[in-house]
């Protein structure tokens, strides 16, 4: 399961969040015009906030699985590490339920390189914002 999916889901949706805070950063990116063309660090620091107004979504969605007993795999790199700190999923997380792998990249340019490998968004984008997102994922 793609995080991406819960997100574009609550986009789609015209969902708001419990704060006023999450829900701006949870459409920043959908409506901000030039959003890839700001410094690198105003893009980290926005794809941080995407990931903390996600958690609680991630959460519930974590803590369903474990209760069904289902075995699921979620991606993407809008899961942010606090999330097993989270109180639906920290209990989860002690008993060995729920795990979490973090897969970093060796360098700027390898991260780069499968970004472009994917091919997803290099059109619209275009490479330069590819190379300013890669550099941002990598701090």
């Amino acid at each position: 399961m793609q995080v991406d999916d819960l997100r574009l889901a609550l986009q789609w949706s015209g969902a708001r969040l419990p704060s006023e805070a999450a829900t701006e950063a949870l459409y920043y990116f959908a409506r901000t015009p030039g959003v890839w063309s700001q410094p690198a660090d105003r893009l980290r620091d926005a794809l941080i906030d995407v990931g903390r107004a996600m958690t609680d979504a991630i959460a519930i969605v974590v803590g369903n699985h474990v209760a069904q007993g289902d075995t699921v795999v979620i991606e993407g790199d809008g899961i942010l590490p606090e999330l097993l700190e989270h109180t639906e999923v920290r209990p989860h997380a002690a008993s060995g339920a729920a795990r979490m792998a973090l897969l970093v990249p060796d360098s700027e340019h390898a991260l780069l390189r499968a970004m472009l490998d994917r091919g997803r968004g290099i059109a619209e984008i275009g490479a330069t914002p590819e190379a300013r997102r890669a550099a941002v994922a990598s701090w």
